[in-house]
């Protein structure tokens, strides 16, 4: 004798069902991203606030708007990520060397997890060139090709 699983009873076909995880039908506009952002800032609020943090969404936003001047510069991208990493670009010549030893000596100088130092200039990166510039690879990390003769070149 088998036992047959009862399966779950809906209302909806499965068409219906999967019609509710469709973009909503929306203008882009900057007011609508405006509102986005809005409600994505509350919700960042909600979150600090059920783990005991303090929020203030006007220092929030002073601090992006700092970023964003920030990210206006006379020197070259690589100049400006040297300028702005201080020790820490070590570890971009570390990966374009594939020195996966120094890049745990340095993020361990550092007091840091190698792979959070790697997540902190890819962000800074992010923000300079557009685009990240470190890949995991099996020891450590490593520049993406497309960038390795912007910093072999401007070291």
């Amino acid at each position: 004798q088998s036992i047959k699983r009862k399966q779950p009873e809906t209302d909806r076909t499965p068409e219906e069902y999967e019609k509710l995880y469709d973009a909503p039908k929306t203008e882009l506009s900057f007011e609508n991203a405006e509102k986005i952002e809005e409600y994505s800032w509350n919700t960042t609020g909600l979150l600090i606030d059920a783990f005991d943090g303090e929020y203030n969404s006007d220092e929030i936003a002073d601090e992006t708007e700092d970023k964003e001047s920030d990210v206006i510069s006379e020197n070259s991208p690589v100049e400006e990520m040297k300028n702005r990493l201080g020790e820490r670009f070590d570890f971009i010549i570390f990966a374009l060397n594939n020195d996966f030893k120094g890049q745990r000596s340095l993020a361990s100088r550092l007091s840091l997890m190698t792979d959070a130092l790697a997540d902190g200039i890819n962000d800074l990166a992010a923000d300079i060139l557009g685009d990240i510039i470190l890949e995991e690879a099996e020891n450590g990390y490593t520049i993406i090709e497309d960038y390795r003769e912007l910093f072999e070149n401007d070291r």
